[in-house]
């Protein structure tokens, strides 16, 4: 059983999480669920399965019909995914106007180790599929945070912590869409848990799986390696080469260089609903600022993310022990979602784990207030703007994920600010 001890910032009773404040999570928890499910429901309604609900799974099944019949590397030809995505889109969808999405062949940025498991679903029907995906998403989801509640001991603030990953604006696109962020979230947490735990080598061969979204995991590997785990940074590499290995074998070389090709051609206008530095620069120059002036005001929220960043990498000796992983987890995961070139709301559920922890480790109401607005909040408000409009509504809920993440940050810088201090007093 995982072993994590509690830190207080304060004496200060209104700061340690009481029955209120578990009433009042709970109640927006299931405020959430209800405007999910009608969210869902009039979308379907309005618009169809596979144009909104279900988009990114067209483009996992188009893929898996491709790689059985044409073979792995034919997924990264736009060709081909525009030959069997077409027939999703105009047999499920309904054309609304200024509400339906234009078809387009969406691009597939994953290796082909990642695009196997969705093969055998593709000898199914489109929407039984879809439904069994997002069946077999729910349950291993629910599964996974149930593990981490043992993990934790059963706590109160570790059950409503989960329930509110588990109905995070993060994972509910994540499961609406058809997504694939449910690996990235088990490779965070597996790799946490093993670092924790001091299986290092374990730690680096789960992290590989992030593979599957590598602007994820790049400055996560880079702390540990900095920090001369070199057990962690062998199984990273073995992991590695196991994925890379078995992309090879299914796809050959023509895959990899189809994978490079599609990043090369990334479409930008996916960026606009984005949760990072270039989605603001974006949102900006959409509004009349100069390009130029956009780009730098942008820059300067990504500048300040890694150099707060840094500062607590630098000084992470005094944060909590035996292991301040979670932390250094959660920062830098928080640090690459507001840094990375691309991407989207979905990709945060990567976070779910540390948040789990940290919010087990230091249930003040400051911490959970900004956790409860990461995972709820943010979602309740966007669900009430797409009630005006859908577009509207994700290009603020990526706004409103990147002011997130660096509340995040500067939560967190606070809280090391605090203990070094009170470090440094007692010395």
């Amino acid at each position: 059983m995982l072993r994590v001890t509690p830190y207080k910032l304060s004496n200060n009773r209104w700061f340690n999480i009481k029955l209120n404040w578990a009433i009042l999570s709970l109640g927006i928890l299931f405020v959430t669920l209800i405007s999910y499910i009608l969210f869902s429901f009039q979308q379907i309604k309005a618009r169809g399965i596979f144009e909104y609900v279900g988009i990114d799974f067209r483009l996992l099944y188009a893929s898996g019909l491709i790689a059985r019949t044409h073979g792995f590397s034919a997924v990264y030809d736009p060709a081909f995914q525009a030959q069997y995505q077409r027939p999703l889109y105009d047999a499920f969808s309904r054309f609304v106007p200024n509400l339906t999405l234009p078809f387009w062949a969406l691009p597939i940025p994953y290796l082909p180790v990642f695009v196997a498991p969705i093969v055998p679903l593709s000898f199914l029907p489109p929407l039984p599929a879809f439904l069994a995906w997002v069946g077999l998403n729910v349950i291993i989801t629910l599964g996974y945070l149930y593990l981490w509640i043992r993990r934790l001991s059963f706590d109160r603030v570790a059950l409503v912590a989960a329930g509110a990953v588990f109905l995070s604006i993060a994972n509910f696109l994540n499961l609406i869409f058809g997504q694939v962020n449910l690996v990235l979230m088990v490779a965070m947490g597996e790799a946490l848990y093993h670092l924790m735990q001091g299986r290092e080598g374990h730690a680096g061969l789960w992290l590989a799986l992030g593979w599957i979204k590598p602007q994820m995991i790049l400055l996560l590997v880079l702390v540990v390696a900095l920090r001369r785990h070199w057990r962690f940074v062998r199984g990273f590499l073995g992991g590695s080469l196991l994925v890379g290995g078995a992309s090879l074998i299914l796809g050959g070389w023509n895959s990899v260089t189809g994978v490079i090709q599609m990043l090369r051609n990334w479409p930008v206008i996916s960026r606009s609903s984005g949760i990072t530095w270039l989605s603001a620069a974006d949102h900006l120059t959409a509004r009349g600022v100069t390009s130029w002036i956009a780009l730098g005001m942008g820059g300067m929220i990504a500048l300040v993310a890694l150099l707060v960043w840094l500062d607590m990498m630098r000084a992470d000796r005094l944060w909590d022990e035996p292991s301040p992983w979670a932390e250094i987890f959660l920062a830098t995961l928080a640090t690459e979602a507001i840094v990375m070139p691309h991407g989207n709301v979905h990709m945060a559920l990567a976070l779910g784990i540390p948040w789990l922890i940290v919010v087990r480790q230091r249930p003040d109401g400051l911490t959970w207030g900004v956790f409860l607005t990461w995972a709820l909040l943010n979602g309740l408000i966007f669900i009430g703007d797409s009630q005006r409009s859908a577009n509207h509504a994700h290009d603020l809920l990526g706004m409103l994920m990147l002011l997130s993440h660096l509340t995040i940050l500067l939560l967190l810088y606070r809280t090391q600010r605090m203990k070094m201090m009170t470090s440094t007093a007692r010395s």
